[in-house]
């Protein structure tokens, strides 16, 4: 086949085209040339020593290309990294108007080839990626090529898992430090080429794509983490890296919404990775307080990128719903300063939030369904108000009543910065949920919405009712680290437990009014409608009633001599009088709906 090729006539197919052809086919074969002389090594050496005796840089980077993928397909990466040194040398020697676009197509078909190999070889990826040659196959890459182009190299090194193993696979990783980040930084070029080619012509699936693409590219970003084998130096390095580049990602692709969700959602979790870390190195670590300082320095940085990110995200959902986990991301990393800001803004995006907001979250949400990274921005660290929700067709909603449970859980350990008022962000809360925000706009007549809406507004007071609990009792269940929750700051003080108590008895009262007011919801105008109303509230009632029983009672204090006294128990009596000497059972810690006094005598 090789003679043939060397012994045609010229026509308008090159001969460097034809090698290119029987490189692509071989590639398709298990095996080839096992009984020829020398085997296929000795074809590779044949053929391309015809090819790399090629001027026209475009026709050598058409076998380049197709010789990649031979080489992926039945050698090793040595051969590999031969190919990729003479590209570079022919790239070098190569003027700038030999360069075409054409060039870097192909270019760009060949650097796909290359990380093809590194998913299906692992050498590929050890050996090849990190070596000069790739670098700077790379580097040239990015210096002019196409907005396709572009994608087509983006997608293969973000598209897919990579092998292992024989039988493990695994996500292909960059390197954020070392020579080796500059794969990294050259696809954060060929992303922001991909990034400025949307504009408002873009389609909506196109805007669907990019986002992928680029969430893809940033969920990649880091090496050291990935392997939990690296030295303390070594990760604080990768963590300070990965930092710059979510800053420089963030300064590039201002167009996209959900990728200033992504990167608000990674640098909360790099914050309790650095965290995590710092807990668990304890007084082991090399430098002692210094390191220390540094790294409460560094989360301190993460949860000031995150006050200044999630700002400019124009859902207002998801900006709530981010704001209050980096609140809890603050309070869990003994950041109190940050938390205490980080709540103020919760509190005003709270409030601010009405039923068009809402509404338009839902349309939104079915946009950004699109992306394939998945946060944990519906998740908190510290979670006491788990069973809020409510079995409701409206997801939005139910979706704010998280958000708001979330944001309680936080105030339940939170201090209180404001020695003048223990209740500064309880009371706030209360007035932006019940007072400020627009659960039902005014025009709505769909009386399911409205139920739901008030529903969710007994939710949010069954959540007070559990809040003042928790404050009612002698501490909290658990204790955070450096935090100083208002049990020790206002523990002993008589004024605000008497608070506690008005405030949680108030709020059981406004509970039971509002569960009896939600039999006025409104009804339709024919008695279908108005029997399937009525039955809907009835359950709402009902299920209410039960959480309130549920939630309330075991904050209740009770005499228990009040409870021997009564008259369907006789038989107490006479057992009490026969063992007179038994131990009195305590009562229980908590707040108390009603006064307890000593039984007269």
């Amino acid at each position: 086949m090789l003679d043939l090729i060397r012994t045609t006539s010229p026509s308008l197919v090159s001969k460097c085209h034809l090698y290119s052809l029987v490189a692509i086919q071989l590639s398709n074969v298990p095996t080839f040339a096992d009984n020829e002389p020398g085997g296929k090594l000795q074809f590779l050496n044949d053929s391309w020593s015809s090819i790399t005796s090629q001027e026209d840089i475009t026709q050598y980077m058409e076998c380049a290309a197709a010789y990649m993928k031979l080489i992926v397909a039945h050698f090793s990466y040595r051969e590999a990294l031969i190919l990729l040194k003479d590209v570079v040398r022919h790239l070098n020697a190569a003027t700038p108007e030999d360069l075409t676009s054409k060039t870097y197509n192909l270019l760009g078909a060949l650097i796909e080839n290359v990380v093809y190999g590194a998913k299906q070889h692992y050498e590929f990826f050890s050996k090849l990626i990190p070596s000069t040659p790739f670098l700077a196959v790379m580097g040239m890459f990015k210096r002019e090529s196409s907005v396709e182009v572009a994608k087509k190299v983006l997608r293969a090194f973000v598209g897919g898992s990579m092998k292992k193993s024989s039988n493990q696979f695994g996500t292909l990783r960059l390197h954020v430090v070392g020579p080796e980040a500059a794969v990294a930084h050259t696809l954060l070029v060929v992303c922001c080429r991909v990034h400025d080619a949307l504009d408002s012509l873009s389609t909506v699936s196109e805007r669907a794509e990019v986002n992928r693409d680029i969430s893809a590219f940033i969920t990649r970003l880091g090496y050291v983490n990935g392997n939990g084998i690296a030295s303390d130096r070594a990760q604080d390095e990768e963590q300070e890296a990965l930092l710059m580049l979510y800053t420089d990602c963030r300064r590039a692709f201002y167009k996209l919404d959900p990728i200033k969700v992504l990167l608000s959602t990674m640098v909360l979790r790099l914050a309790m990775h650095a965290n995590k870390r710092l807990e668990c190195s304890g007084a082991s670590l090399t430098g002692g307080k210094k390191r220390a300082h540094v790294r409460r320095n560094f989360i301190q940085s993460c949860l000031a990128f995150a006050h200044v990110t999630i700002p400019s995200i124009e859902v207002p959902l998801e900006k709530l719903q981010l704001m209050v986990s980096a609140a809890n991301v603050a309070m869990v990393t003994s950041c109190i300063p940050q938390m205490d800001a980080l709540v103020k803004a919760a509190i005003v995006l709270l409030a601010d939030l009405d039923s068009s907001d809402i509404q338009s979250t839902s349309h939104t949400d079915e946009d950004s369904s699109t992306n394939t990274f998945s946060t944990p921005k519906h998740s908190a660290a510290i979670g006491l108000f788990g069973a809020v929700g409510i079995s409701t067709t409206n997801n939005v909603i139910n979706q704010v009543v998280q958000v708001i449970a979330q944001l309680m859980s936080v105030l339940v350990y939170a201090p209180s910065l404001n020695d003048e008022d223990a209740f500064y962000f309880v009371t706030a809360v209360r007035k932006a949920v019940l007072e400020r925000m627009v659960w039902v706009p005014p025009d709505s007549c769909s009386i399911s919405y409205r139920l739901e809406a008030n529903v969710a507004r007994v939710r949010v007071l069954l959540m007070l009712v559990q809040l003042y609990g928790l404050w009612g009792q002698r501490s909290l269940p658990g204790r955070l680290e450096g935090v100083d929750s208002n049990d020790v700051l206002y523990g002993g003080d008589d004024s605000f437990s008497a608070e506690v108590q008005a405030r949680f008895s108030s709020t059981v009262e406004e509970v039971a009014r509002e569960i009896d007011l939600l039999g006025e919801v409104g009804y339709d105008n024919d008695n279908a409608g108005n029997a399937a109303a009525t039955e809907r509230v009835v359950a709402a009632q009902i299920e209410l009633m039960l959480d309130f029983v549920t939630l309330v009672v075991p904050l209740l204090e009770y005499d228990e001599t009040r409870l021997g006294a009564v008259e369907s128990f006789p038989t107490e009596e006479a057992v009490d009088t026969s063992r007179s000497s038994r131990r009195r059972k305590k009562l229980r810690s908590g707040a108390a709906l009603v006064p307890t006094r000593k039984p007269s005598r």
